[in-house]
């Protein structure tokens, strides 16, 4: 295979297309933000008044999760009541583990345990689920614990992670080396500063949007600073495409 030069673009993405042996790169894509600090309990009460503040998670600018009297959760900052497979606006929701998150297939809330027909919002207490902003891009792991049934008040209680320490941006990478070994794998390679957990997608059209990128797995250094990714399902593709992100 020939190998062409790898121009790095502005972190924290890089992509690469594998086309007869041809690297090239699109575009810069923007890192989710990943909220893994300390988890916080918040506790809306039966008969809270969800106008008010300290009724509302306000999680940022954006998205106030609160609960009127009866029916689901919404968000306070965008909406004034509960809508069926919707609310809360500006969220998405998916059951897992927040280092799963970008593998994780999204869905609006009550879509989460399939409505009053998959058992209702009790069914999803104690289970761990992952809390996507939309517009602030921001994923975090949440869990139901309390729920209020009827017309008993609209509480409900629930864990959520918060924003923690940030670490900082490693320096862009430099992919090199990409080489084709005997099974037909694709390997390549970058070094960088240690200590970072790259994730690395997969796609046949670099256009696609990065929510139908397929996540292929994760990348650490060993030894430090040095970081190797082998692809073991670029046989079955004629095409593809690399985005290496962080975090």
């Amino acid at each position: 295979m020939n190998q062409k030069q790898c121009l790095t673009l502005p972190f924290p993405l890089v992509a690469l297309t594998v086309m007869s042996g041809l690297l090239c790169q699109s575009q810069p894509l923007s890192a989710a933000t990943i909220w893994n600090g300390p988890t916080i309990t918040f506790t809306k009460p039966n008969g809270g008044d969800s106008t008010l503040p300290e009724n509302q998670d306000r999680m940022t600018s954006n998205v106030w999760v609160t609960r009127g009297v009866t029916h689901g959760i919404y968000n306070a900052k965008t909406e004034t009541n509960y809508t069926h497979f919707f609310s809360p606006g500006d969220t998405e929701w998916s059951y897992g583990l927040l280092t799963d998150y970008a593998s994780l297939s999204y869905t609006n809330w009550e879509g989460l345990f399939s409505g009053s027909a998959g058992g209702g919002p009790v069914s999803s207490l104690n289970k761990d689920a992952v809390l996507h902003l939309k517009t602030d891009d921001i994923y975090l792991s949440i869990k139901f614990t309390a729920w209020s049934v009827g017309f008993a008040g609209g509480g409900f209680t629930y864990l959520r992670s918060t924003p923690g320490s940030v670490q900082p941006p490693p320096p862009s990478p430099k992919l090199a080396n990409l080489t084709v070994v005997a099974n037909g794998s694709v390997r390549f390679s970058f070094t960088n500063a240690p200590g970072y957990t790259f994730t690395v997608l997969g796609s046949t059209n670099v256009a696609l949007a990065l929510s139908n990128w397929t996540v292929l797995g994760t990348v650490t250094d060993s030894p430090a600073g040095f970081y190797q990714f082998t692809d073991s399902t670029a046989p079955a593709n004629s095409r593809r495409c690399y985005l290496v992100r962080w975090p």
